[in-house]
């Protein structure tokens, strides 16, 4: 038995009925996926050194219940890169991506 599970727009899992029901609503003939077309995201330039993973989060903001994550791999990017993590500065950096993602 998989532990893999469809999910809905409010991260809820799927029965089997419902996964199908999604895929018969979401579902596109092969001509309009032939006409698709798909603009890339712009991205910011940036001077940020460090990880792509970690570029991409300053970018795009933390996603609601991943924050703990994002800063302990931070944390660990920091410590890494002998970066200075004194005076409150990842509590600081914390506090302003929850703010900037809430808005």
């Amino acid at each position: 038995m998989s532990g893999r599970y469809a999910m809905d727009e409010k991260g809820e899992s799927l029965t089997m009925e419902e996964f199908f029901n999604l895929v018969s609503q979401k579902a596109i003939t092969h001509d309009q996926l032939q006409n698709l077309s798909v603009k890339p995201l712009k991205q910011k330039k940036s001077t940020f050194d460090g990880p792509p993973c970690i570029e991409i989060l300053q970018n795009m903001g933390i996603f609601e219940g991943s924050r703990d994550d994002v800063v302990f791999h931070y944390c660990v990017y920091a410590k890494r890169r002998s970066l200075d993590l004194g005076n409150g500065k990842i509590k600081s950096w914390s506090l302003t991506q929850t703010i900037a993602n809430h808005r």
